[in-house]
């Protein structure tokens, strides 16, 4: 199955359950993100992740991994400013 046509049915599938604003590319970046979490403290490799996500380039798991640690410095932040 062609990219385009996996990103195609999960549109549909998104808009038959009531979901707006979301896509493939959201829902990879959000495993991704959940696989990080789960592999934190154990001996996983950028390549790991990159198998399991399915994404063709590991510099765009590394930016998706760079920015949820930013997200979560910003979060944490805000949660101690006045």
């Amino acid at each position: 199955m062609r990219p385009s046509s996996v990103s195609y049915v999960f549109y549909k599938a998104l808009t038959k359950a009531g979901i707006s604003g979301a896509s493939a590319t959201t829902a990879r970046t959000t495993f991704i993100v959940d696989v990080v979490g789960r592999l934190r403290g154990q001996d996983a490799s950028i390549r790991e992740i990159q198998r399991v996500s399915g994404q063709r380039y590991t510099a765009r798991i590394e930016e998706i991994i760079e920015q949820c640690i930013q997200d979560s410095n910003l979060s944490t932040r805000d949660m101690f400013e006045d």
